[in-house]
């Protein structure tokens, strides 16, 4: 149990430590096939709009079943969206499930021809415009070193895809550009960012306007929390100033309620 709990700890350190999607896609895989748990998906629902749903996924299903379920938007129908508004695991098994709308009825008849019929969902981080979820299919249990090790792999990669994006985002931006929201996020007036760059006001509202455009969101708060994540000092857009040991302390104890087990 020790040599497995260690195992398990390597690969998580691993897994915190990737530094690009495909690094970090890999070392879940990993982490979720020592549990022989070779299908699995963490997809993260959001809304768009106010009566619109988009989501972002990394999943080990059937390539076909995935274009399938993307080309028909059955993301806006599965009803996991709603069995998993609480945080506790649940198995479902399509065949078994009463009260489904006719296209729901139409998405388990499908995913069974690709072999999917009943699996163990887990929601993660609910929140009023996002949630995530964990689903492992063709078991009815999640044993309770599984359940825990799961989690937390998941989660770090939720944490750590966020960095990645982010950092990704960022390189989009000029030189100037950065250097304009590197200033802002350390809390500098536009009016000193200027004299310390030696350019006008003005044109450091020109550049936020300009960054806020190519990271499409609509509010320099909104910038600077990806600023935030990419230098892995954020986890809420509200305290992006206070959270400068937020990345290395999440680790920390995460990992040490893992060796609690």
């Amino acid at each position: 149990m020790i040599d497995n709990n260690r195992h398990i700890e390597q690969m998580l350190e691993g897994l915190w430590e990737s530094c690009n999607l495909a690094e970090l896609n890999g070392r879940l895989k990993e982490i979720y096939e020592f549990f022989d748990a070779e299908k699995f998906s963490v997809v993260t629902y959001f809304d768009i709009e106010k009566s619109k749903k988009g989501f972002d996924f990394f999943e080990t299903y059937p390539s076909e079943w995935v274009n399938h379920y993307i080309e028909n938007q059955y993301h806006l129908h599965d009803p996991i969206l709603s069995w998993g508004k609480i945080c506790l695991p649940f198995h479902w098994k399509g065949s078994e499930k009463k009260d489904l709308t006719p296209i729901q009825k139409c998405l388990f008849s499908e995913a069974h021809d690709f072999g999917i019929n009943e699996g163990v969902t887990l929601s993660l981080h609910p929140s009023p415009r996002e949630q995530t979820f964990i689903t492992v299919l063709n078991i009815d249990k999640l044993r309770p070193v599984m359940l825990h090790a799961v989690s937390l792999a998941s989660q770090f990669y939720l944490h750590i895809k966020q960095k990645i994006d982010a950092i990704y985002l960022i390189s989009s931006l000029t030189t100037r550009e950065r250097e304009v929201i590197y200033l802002k996020a350390q809390g500098t007036s536009s009016r000193r960012v200027a004299e310390i760059l030696s350019i006008s006001e003005p044109t450091v509202v020109f550049h936020l306007k300009n960054a806020r455009r190519k990271l499409n969101v609509s509010t320099s708060e909104e910038v600077l929390f990806i600023v935030g994540l990419a230098l892995g000092k954020s986890s809420q857009p509200n305290n992006y100033k206070d959270s400068l040991h937020y990345h290395n302390n999440y680790y920390e104890m995460a990992m040490i309620s893992l060796r609690g087990l």
